[in-house]
């Protein structure tokens, strides 16, 4: 992360110093260059003009960028990487080693806009969808009623599960330390003890950003905690929000502290209190696995 911004701030420097300099060529408007470089907007758009590599998108889905000022019956362009086949390398300087495959997962490729965005929308809940209608849980594979949930009694337990004398104050927060998941930096709720979650919003708690309370489809809260896998082992931390922008919670990528294998066995332990076997089966298994090395805990 740090050699990456030092690299675009090292960039940045050197277009703002190119700037001056083909402004300079240009009737010698070196003043009105250094006047542009005290608004980052029009500095934004020369770095564009003059140096297209180090201005936006600076990467991103070629339909993403594509879609954003097109109807939704606009035709995709080719995904370049389906370009990317055995022999394209052949009497060229540049190779590639890691050719295109199609995973066949059973989602046809859109062929317009509007499908890219309806699938977007869907992938949507996947990476986050906290608390919403439809956020996915882990192995779920459709299923209405996946094993793998955990009640809310027994989430409000996990304290137990770590050997402590009582429920302590911050545990919220250290359940947030302890699985290596940030919080979620939007309301993702769940039921303190005793509370109903129809009655109160979803309930009083707060889960981090790698958890869920699944709902109904009609909305109603159903007390029960799901795992969303995609997001703890993706979504990391880095500072907070307060240390600058994009610092904080960050979505995608390699999950900078998340230990799902710590998560994944005081899950199964936490549903053994309430003899929850269903869900001890689906955890257990995974907690098996030392994955998270990053971390020095799993």
């Amino acid at each position: 992360m740090l050699k990456t911004q030092t690299t675009y701030a090292s960039n940045y420097f050197v277009a703002l110093v190119g700037i001056g300099l083909l402004a300079a060529c240009n009737g010698g408007r070196v003043e009105n260059a250094a006047r542009a470089t005290t608004d980052s907007a029009a500095v934004s758009d020369a770095i564009a003009e003059n140096f297209p590599l180090l201005g936006d998108p600076r990467g991103g889905s070629v339909w993403s960028n594509y879609c954003s000022d097109q109807p939704d019956d606009a035709a995709l362009p080719v995904d370049p990487r389906t370009l990317v086949v055995p022999g394209v390398n052949t009497g060229k300087a540049v190779a590639f080693n890691a050719y295109w495959k199609d995973c066949e997962n059973g989602t046809p490729q859109p062929s317009n806009c509007g499908e890219f965005r309806q699938q977007v929308a869907q992938g949507f809940l996947v990476g986050e969808g906290q608390g919403m209608v439809g956020s996915t849980t882990a192995f779920a594979g459709g299923n209405d009623s996946p094993g793998m949930l955990l009640q809310a009694e027994q989430y409000n337990k996990m304290w137990q599960v770590w050997g402590m004398p009582g429920r302590p104050d911050n545990f919220d927060d250290l359940i947030v330390q302890r699985y290596g998941s940030p919080p979620a930096p939007q309301r993702n709720p769940y039921p303190l003890q005793g509370e109903d979650p129809n009655a109160t919003d979803g309930g009083s708690g707060q889960l981090p950003l790698a958890f869920t309370q699944v709902r109904e489809p009609d909305g109603r809260w159903t007390g029960q905690i799901g795992v969303k896998a995609c997001v703890l082992c993706h979504d990391g931390q880095l500072g907070s929000k307060d240390d600058g922008h994009g610092l904080g919670t960050v979505y995608g990528g390699a999950g900078s502290i998340g230990d799902f294998t710590v998560a994944f066995y005081d899950f199964a332990k936490a549903a053994l209190l309430g003899l929850d076997l269903n869900a001890v089966t689906g955890f257990a298994p995974i907690a098996g696995l030392t994955v998270a090395t990053n971390r020095g805990t799993g």
